[in-house]
């Protein structure tokens, strides 16, 4: 993680209360990051470990360091490139064309073909992970994240006060 190996960017973050290790525990165990992705949701937002971004059991050995607690926020996705589903496009709409006698195909087959492709292609798609560090100083009452991108550090907000 890029916290204990060098050079980073980060936000910090002043709480408004200090959090102890018991509740920092029920949260992060609560929301912790898992792998169901589907078509309609291709991607998840969680808490694993700070050593590792695909352990998501939770201990208060595992995330303390003397007054500190290291953890990630990770960002699980399955995208597909749009050139790529352009190309498989294309492919099936001559192979339709072709089929059907017709000179071009309507908006609806297209869309259809598409949808289908990209059902398709989900499926076989590996899951792509980003992870976050975060180490909370429960002395200071103060949360550094190393997220800087807008998105990621408006689902972090959301996801941290959900928790």
């Amino acid at each position: 993680m890029s916290i204990l190996n060098g050079g980073f960017s980060l936000i910090r973050f002043k709480l408004g209360s200090k959090i102890g290790a018991e509740a920092l525990l029920k949260g992060l165990t609560a929301f912790k990051a898992n792998d169901v992705l589907t078509a309609e949701k291709n991607e998840s937002f969680g808490w694993a470990s700070g050593q590792n971004f695909l352990d998501t059991k939770f201990n208060a050995e595992k995330i303390a360091i003397g007054p500190y607690f290291l953890f990630c926020f990770r960002f699980s996705s399955k995208k597909i490139s749009s050139n790529l589903l352009r190309a498989y496009c294309q492919q099936e709409e001559l192979v339709a064309l072709k089929d059907s006698k017709k000179e071009y195909l309507s908006r609806f087959e297209k869309s259809e073909i598409k949808a289908d492709i990209k059902a398709r292609l989900l499926e076989e798609q590996p899951v792509e992970y980003k992870a976050f560090d975060c180490l909370l100083d429960s002395r200071n009452g103060v949360l550094y994240f190393t997220g800087t991108s807008k998105r990621v550090v408006t689902e972090f907000i959301r996801l941290f006060e959900t928790s």
